[in-house]
């Protein structure tokens, strides 16, 4: 499957090859067709009935490969006219064709993981891969590998020196999610940095981390303490000089409640979009100002971090001669920041 859908983007010669073979006559045939003198699919069969053969069932093969919504070339429109850029159309049909069923196929934790690892630059980690264990397990986690041996207990170990011991599940979902040694803060951390540091890099605006903003803060209803609102970058609007607020956080699809998983299972982006919106009604007053900046745990963004990134890309591109290059290099920082500190929990609640 491709990295946006939760792949590995390796679809193999097998499954493509009949789409560029297809692609290729979908181009070319209007030109053969004038050459040998044939107006109707009947009599170029006949005058080339080896070629008709070939183009048939590689049609067909494109079919079971989930293209075409199931049905057959109808050769006469290729005839008329060259058709360009069939090859990806038909690879992309499969691509959806393929996992919808896939989805379909899977529990709603798997189907939660799979769409939790799509996404737009969920998968740049991947290129280049450094050969580490961190990466292994990270690519274990996509292909919904265990991760985590049977009858293994979390090896975190709390401030005071105190072991977790929860059970681990086979998937890792304690593990990322088990705050004992502060790995999960860490994460947090090290994608808060980022964050500041692209804006900062893009647009040459300064930024301040951990900033209290004072109005924001809420009253806790069990303790009635004051809960402060701290916000992970504050900066400002390059345009127009108002406030922003980027505030970071990351959610695992992986719930106990079975509604809210079924939800999550059959939607792309339902956490990050639910993760946002817990981060608004935190700060009900923050308004426009406040930008969530939601990852799923399986590197799938949220819209306002889609957006950041494009924001960040196109402020580089304007300084320095529309050179496009900082839209890939922050979705590979961002995606290896994610991953590493996905490795880490899991490593450490194994005792590697």
């Amino acid at each position: 499957m491709r990295c946006k859908d939760g792949g590995l983007a390796f679809a193999g010669l097998p499954r493509t090859r009949s789409f560029a073979f297809l692609g290729s006559w979908f181009l070319c045939f209007k030109h053969v067709a004038s050459t040998l003198g044939v107006s109707s699919w009947a009599t170029f069969s006949a005058k080339c009935p080896s070629a008709a053969e070939q183009m048939q069932r590689a049609s067909q093969k494109a079919v079971d490969h989930g293209a075409l919504n199931g049905r057959q070339v109808d050769w006469l429109s290729p005839m008329e006219k060259a058709i360009p850029k069939m090859q990806s159309h038909l690879a992309d049909q499969a691509a959806a064709s393929q996992r919808k069923q896939l989805l379909a196929s899977l529990s709603h934790p798997d189907a939660c993981d799979v769409r939790e690892h799509g996404g737009q630059g969920a998968g740049a980690f991947l290129q280049p891969p450094p050969p580490n264990m961190h990466f292994r397990t990270c690519l274990c986690d996509r292909l919904l590998y265990s991760v985590c041996p049977d009858n293994a207990t979390c090896k975190h170990r709390r401030a005071d020196g105190v072991l977790c011991g929860a059970p681990l599940d086979s998937r890792g979902k304690h593990a990322i999610k088990c705050k004992c040694q502060g790995l999960v803060d860490a994460r947090h951390n090290d994608l808060r940095d980022w964050s500041g540091d692209s804006w900062k890099d893009c647009t040459g605006l300064r930024f301040t981390k951990e900033q209290h903003v004072p109005q924001w803060d809420t009253i806790s209803r069990r303790t009635g303490n004051t809960i402060e609102a701290r916000l992970d970058v504050a900066t400002s609007d390059p345009s127009t000089g108002e406030a922003l607020y980027f505030d970071v956080c990351v959610w695992t699809a992986s719930c106990n409640d079975p509604n809210t998983l079924r939800t999550r299972a059959l939607h792309d982006g339902r956490t990050a979009a639910d993760a946002a919106a817990d981060k608004r009604r935190r700060y009900a007053r923050a308004g426009p100002a406040l930008i969530p900046l939601a990852l799923e745990s399986g590197g799938r963004p949220g819209e306002d971090l889609v957006n950041f990134v494009r924001r960040c890309g196109a402020a580089w591109a304007a300084t320095h001669d529309d050179d496009l290059s900082a839209y890939a290099r922050l979705w590979y920082e961002c995606s290896t920041t994610l991953q590493r500190g996905n490795a880490e929990l899991i490593l450490a609640a194994l005792g590697a």
